[in-house]
């Protein structure tokens, strides 16, 4: 990923990055006046941006490989108020929406940063399985119960969110799949996926 600053010749906002790491970049926009309340970032041809309840954006691709984690985003008036904002997705484009109010001060900052996580656990589910997951939070959460593998259990902390897709992701034959960083029993954070099967 690359970082700079550039300027958006169409609208009144700022893009930077900066690399704060081997494995996390945090892009940036500044929104000079209320005239844009968007910024919006291409993550190039064959990323498939999974948004999920909770604010974050899982990238994978076809293959279904984790190529990313967006975390939520916030954003901050000039008086360091913090704003309402969301993301919403596009094919390979994230955007990110600021809700202004007559209070507003600008420039106001908004902030994704996106995490690459090297080493993590995938756990892949038939479609059986996975139109489980995503049909209530209880029937998921039994799913994931029943496993005798300690990070498929921990999986049923996040069977609200997964229960939240509903079954647009699973048609034309994809199943859902959940890459886990961190290493049982301990985990970090999963992002999930839904690549054919």
């Amino acid at each position: 990923m690359k970082t700079g600053t550039v300027q958006d010749d169409q609208s009144d906002v700022r893009y930077t990055s900066d690399k704060l790491n081997n494995s996390t970049v945090r892009f940036a926009s500044v929104l000079n006046s209320a005239d844009t309340s968007t910024a919006t970032w291409n993550l190039g041809s064959g990323a498939i941006l999974y948004p999920l309840s909770d604010g974050r954006v899982s990238v994978g691709n076809d293959a279904g490989d984790l190529l990313a984690g967006i975390e939520a985003p916030w954003a901050v008036d000039a008086h360091g108020k913090q704003l309402e904002t969301y993301y919403t997705t596009k094919g390979s484009e994230l955007t990110q929406h600021i809700v202004f109010t007559e209070s507003t001060a600008f420039p106001v900052v908004a902030d994704p940063t996106i995490r690459t996580y090297p080493f993590y656990y995938t756990v892949a589910l038939n479609h059986a399985e996975s139109v489980t997951a995503v049909s209530t939070t209880a029937a998921c959460a039994v799913l994931f119960s029943k496993s005798p593998v300690a990070a498929m259990k921990a999986l049923s902390i996040g069977c609200g969110v997964f229960a939240a897709f509903g079954t647009p992701q699973l048609a034309g034959g994809h199943c859902l799949t959940v890459h886990v960083a961190g290493i049982p029993p301990t985990l970090g954070t999963w992002w999930p996926t839904f690549p054919k099967c």
